[in-house]
């Protein structure tokens, strides 16, 4: 090593060779590690983890996780929409001609439409008096699902006695029959409805639907065929 004097500063001039030996050694880092993160280990990674979830397994009670697993699986399948979403333009998302099912039923401005799904449920009834009560019968069999299906049910007006079970069914069975027959091929149905443009828009409505089940049930009771669907 040199030493130089330059004014009142002194500077050691270093050979290479020197820098070399007094030099730290750099960790090396994998070409895609980020930020000079260091290298996953991830043999310790596994064991942290798998040692964390027994203890979250262990910390639930017993009794508590086995009622969870034994609960049925909701088969909910028609929501209604977030009160945030309805809270910006509510009108978009309530039917304008027609309702289908509960969540819209007895709506004011629906009451003509109302009557008039009645006098469409009288002609297929009329139509299809041999199978009225096979109709009742099996309906009443899916009941429990066509409740379950509704997200938000209003149980104090739909369920809480007979009579409010009867007015539930009832209104299901007129609103499936009104829907078949929109679709209907048949000519003597087709005369019955008209709107059909504010309809279709009504029946594309997260709030406005009926449950598959029940509209696969009446079209193979019913004498009511239905073309492919072409909104």
């Amino acid at each position: 090593m040199n030493v130089q004097i330059l004014g009142s500063k002194v500077y050691k001039k270093l050979n290479m060779s020197e820098v070399e030996e007094e030099q730290t050694p750099l960790p090396i880092y994998h070409r895609n590690d980020h930020k000079g993160h260091l290298p996953i280990d991830k043999d310790s990674v596994v064991i942290k983890v798998r040692d964390n979830l027994k203890k979250l397994e262990w910390s639930v009670p017993v009794y508590e996780s086995q009622s969870y697993l034994s609960m049925p699986l909701k088969r909910t399948s028609i929501y209604k929409i977030p009160k945030f979403m309805k809270d910006i333009e509510p009108k978009e998302y309530e039917p304008h001609m027609v309702s289908f099912g509960p969540y819209h039923h007895g709506n004011k401005h629906l009451h003509q439409m109302e009557q008039k799904k009645q006098k469409v449920f009288q002609h297929v009834a009329k139509d299809n008096a041999a199978t009225f009560e096979l109709i009742l019968s099996e309906v009443s069999k899916i009941l429990e699902d066509l409740y379950e299906a509704y997200d938000d049910l209003d149980h104090e007006k739909w369920r809480k006695d007979d009579d409010a079970q009867a007015k539930f069914m009832q209104m299901m069975i007129i609103d499936a029959c009104f829907l078949l027959v929109f679709f209907s091929e048949d000519e003597r149905y087709k005369s019955q409805i008209t709107s059909k443009s504010e309809i279709k828009r009504d029946i594309l409505l997260l709030e406005n639907q009926l449950p598959f089940k029940l509209l696969q049930l009446l079209y193979s009771i019913s004498s009511i065929k239905v073309r492919v669907l072409n909104l």
